[in-house]
């Protein structure tokens, strides 16, 4: 089933948003088919196309999410787009927001392009919530420093040196996972998060990328939350 995004979808709805009508064209969706809409806000609804050309649609059942459990990704900026390449994964497996991190070690630095970063990570995420049918669309946001950082619920800091596994995580509500950039982060800065209340935690002997540690660390909360691999009501 062919999924699409539109803030303003609705029960009275009668077509596509615009936005996505040169999405909706180019899939060559047929009269009579049918389709789901997120709203990006953590509800959806199932439709039928009653005209392809025009995006004209015929709004159904609602849908929502069954998970209970809310991820907040902290990614640290990166070089190479590995930052883009953790939010697309972690907004896949339903974050509900997701901060850019100017870290110490960060490379790549943002400085003067702070909003137009942030709307290529929007782009981003809204792909990705289309391609994952997730029903939210993560809040983008930015943080100039660790200093700016405080844990929504459980806050993890992902640390290859740390003594807690992240199998020793108590099951949650809500988390903020914290990642690094490429060479992690900076004692110091492990020290003023864990000072915030973060718990720095590692994933096993592995060391993995930074694109890959945030999708890592979040699959094994859900797991450990019972939320893993829940579907849409």
């Amino acid at each position: 089933m062919h999924f699409f995004f539109d803030p303003e979808i609705s029960e009275t709805s009668t077509h596509i948003h615009k936005d996505e009508l040169v999405h909706f064209r180019s899939l060559r969706i047929t009269a009579g088919e049918q389709i789901a809409v997120t709203s990006g806000k953590g509800h959806g609804f199932f439709a039928i196309v009653s005209d392809p050309q025009s995006g004209a649609i015929e709004v159904g059942q609602r849908i929502q999410s069954s998970s209970k459990t809310q991820v907040h990704l902290i990614q640290a900026i990166a070089k190479g787009g590995r930052d883009e390449l953790a939010l697309q994964a972690c907004t896949e497996l339903g974050i509900v927001s997701a901060t850019a991190l100017q870290a110490e070690r960060s490379v790549s630095r943002w400085d003067s392009k702070v909003q137009k970063n942030l709307d290529r990570w929007q782009q981003i995420a809204i792909s990705a919530i289309k391609q994952s049918q997730q029903l939210s669309l993560p809040a983008i946001q930015y943080a100039a420093g660790v200093a700016d950082l405080t844990p929504n619920g459980t806050g993890l800091v992902l640390d290859p040196r740390a003594e807690m596994q992240i199998g020793e995580i108590e099951p949650a509500t809500a988390y903020t996972v914290a990642v690094g950039p490429e060479g992690g982060f900076s004692d110091a800065e492990v020290e003023q998060m864990v000072s915030k209340g973060f718990k720095a935690v590692r994933l096993g002997d592995s060391i993995l990328r930074t694109s890959t540690a945030g999708a890592t660390a979040i699959a094994c909360l859900q797991l450990i939350s019972g939320d893993f691999g829940k579907r849409l009501d």
